[in-house]
């Protein structure tokens, strides 16, 4: 499951990747420090090359399909 891999920090959710994906990238979201919204960053070989790749979608997709995430973060330790 997805959300067995999703780490809080304290401004940031990072997506650790799955062992034996043949691109492992490690997706950090970090919250606050910009006006336009969260920064994605993914550092697998095709992030690297065109800042778009699956795991960084799949991040994404993991939160917007989690209920009331802004409040399951701030709680989180």
């Amino acid at each position: 499951m997805i959300e067995d891999r999703i780490e809080y920090h304290r401004n940031a959710v990072a997506l650790i990747p799955e062992p034996d994906d043949p691109d492992p990238g490690l997706v950090i979201m970090v919250i606050g420090t910009s006006p336009l919204g969260p920064s994605l960053i993914c550092d697998c070989r095709k992030a690297l090359k065109n800042r778009n790749c699956a795991h960084a979608k799949a991040q994404s997709a993991a939160i917007k399909d989690t209920p009331d995430f802004d409040s399951l973060f701030r709680q989180s330790i």
